[in-house]
């Protein structure tokens, strides 16, 4: 398949960075709808806020349940429908939301502390992960958990390949296990770090999938061959997130010593450097545009804001 070369010569040293109101507690997670019309993060005072992403004003946001719920840790918007996501709440609920709507549309119990989510590519199932390393899949049709499993060794996130064959998870041994879906039979282990792995992305196109490790290093995969075909040694600390902008040509990391790369996936050739005051949690890229969402350390809080033209 040729390459997309169609925006390859975007100028990011020219973007400016642009503040997206409500910083008065820590954002801890953030995300794009399907569409990009619609841009969540949560916070540390246990709200969701939604906001338009044509009227960012504060005014213009809505909020998700109020502050009863506990302290939002993951978000993850469904990727076949613009209007709903998954919340993951320190009260140990896994909640399900049509942001129109202040009120949830389904709750689940959990009995583990989950830090992390995914939806799998057609929305039809999510998988929840847990400090204690135990990944709880549930079929989004009916609300229901399917399944709970125990992994062996530190898991921290993972993904769905976009056929659902796969399941993609970053381990505490350097190493991203590759699973059936849904056997969950182990088939192939890709070793490219020497320490921990923390965070994993699967660019749009499918070609590639990307690692972030302890080790401060960014290796990217061919998924056909599963060779690493390139590693970006940009940063001295570690790689917390991820994300391949819409047209896979680029992949934004952010570390935590405070800065977010943006590097060109086909050479690794880094094209801006942000530095901020604190560890980076979270990048996002919209789903249609070169504008990047991230989080950014200021005032003693972690605050939103966007990367754009």
């Amino acid at each position: 398949m040729a390459r997309n070369t169609s925006l390859a010569n975007i100028d990011f040293s020219s973007y400016r960075s642009h503040d997206v109101g409500y910083n008065k507690t820590s954002v801890r997670s953030i995300g794009w709808n399907a569409t990009g019309s619609r841009l969540a993060s949560s916070y540390s005072d246990k709200s969701v806020r939604i906001w338009n992403s044509e009227r960012l004003e504060y005014k213009y946001s809505t909020e998700l349940g109020g502050h009863g719920y506990g302290t939002v840790d993951q978000l993850v918007w469904d990727p076949t429908q613009t209007d709903r996501l998954l919340t993951v709440y320190s009260d140990r609920f896994i909640r399900f939301w049509d942001y129109r709507s202040p009120r949830p549309i389904a709750e689940l119990p959990s009995k583990y502390d989950n830090i992390y989510a995914t939806w799998s590519p057609s929305g039809k199932y999510c998988a929840v992960g847990s400090k204690d390393d135990m990944i709880t899949f549930i079929d989004t049709r009916e609300f229901q958990v399917m399944e709970t499993i125990q992994q062996p060794c530190e898991t921290n996130e993972c993904c769905w390949s976009f056929s659902e064959d796969l399941f993609y998870m970053t381990t505490g041994l350097g190493t991203v296990q590759i699973m059936e879906w849904p056997s969950f039979k182990k088939i192939h282990e890709l070793k490219g770090h020497t320490a921990n792995c923390f965070a994993i992305g699967l660019s749009p196109n499918g070609h590639n999938l990307a690692v972030g490790g302890a080790d401060a290093i960014t290796s990217i995969w061919d998924t056909k061959e599963w060779c690493c075909v390139r590693n970006i040694t940009d940063y001295s600390t570690a790689v917390r997130t991820l994300d391949f902008s819409f047209d896979s040509e680029y992949i934004a990391t952010g570390s935590e010593d405070g800065s977010i790369l943006i590097n060109e996936v086909n050479s690794a050739k880094q094209l801006r450097k942000l530095s901020t005051a604190g560890p980076i949690t979270k990048v996002s890229w919209h789903p249609s545009k070169q504008i990047l969402a991230y989080t950014k350390m200021q005032m003693g809080n972690s605050g939103l804001c966007l990367l754009s033209p």
